[in-house]
């Protein structure tokens, strides 16, 4: 094994790493994505790692805030909170009657 690392170019710890690593995809982490992209979904994508991580366990999914964190990097999900405050289609309204107002003038 020493002498084929070594024509190979590949060191012996890597080697010993990729003869460990599985084979097959894990239907576990397969399950734990999609529930947690089925939360994501469910929070409006406001949810993030520790948000996730709670609602998983409550579901009997154990998963740690690391674990969905790491999960949802996989995933490509970013949590983002919805906006609150002013209400852009009010505001958008608003500022037609003004202008239509100022209009007829």
């Amino acid at each position: 094994m020493v002498t084929l690392c070594h024509v190979f170019g590949v060191h012996r710890s890597s080697y010993k790493y990729w003869v460990k690593s599985p084979e097959k995809p894990d239907g576990k982490r397969a399950v734990l994505r999609s529930q947690v992209l089925e939360l994501h979904n469910i929070s409006h994508g406001s949810a993030g790692a520790r948000s996730i991580a709670i609602m998983a366990t409550l579901r009997g999914f154990r998963m740690g805030r690391w674990l969905a964190g790491r999960l949802m990097k996989e995933l490509g999900l970013v949590s983002c909170q919805q906006p609150t405050g002013i209400n852009v289609v009010a505001m958008n309204t608003s500022l037609s009657r003004i202008t239509l107002s100022d209009s007829s003038q």
